[in-house]
């Protein structure tokens, strides 16, 4: 990976456990770091979901390494847009 290939800024939120009002698990998530990526679109679709209609953008997310990342937990923000 080539430092130049990391040209776009995105933000790392780390998810945060707490409890509501009435004692019930909440998950949060809270601004880690903002950090030099390389962002590249995979593929989207749309599809439907019962009578809603559905769009999913993929994308392929490439950042410097980082302790405690954990891939499918942490979500992204990347030009306005959060990211799963």
């Amino acid at each position: 990976m080539r430092a130049g290939e990391l040209d776009r800024r995105i933000t790392l939120r780390r998810p945060t456990k707490a409890q509501d009002s009435y004692g019930e698990p909440l998950i949060t998530y809270a601004d880690e770091a903002t950090v030099w990526a390389k962002v590249t679109p995979i593929a989207g679709g749309e599809s439907y979901d019962g009578d809603q209609r559905t769009n999913k953008q993929r994308v392929e997310v490439v950042i410097r390494y980082r302790a405690g990342i954990e891939a499918n937990a942490w979500l992204f923000v990347y030009d306005g847009e959060t990211y799963e």
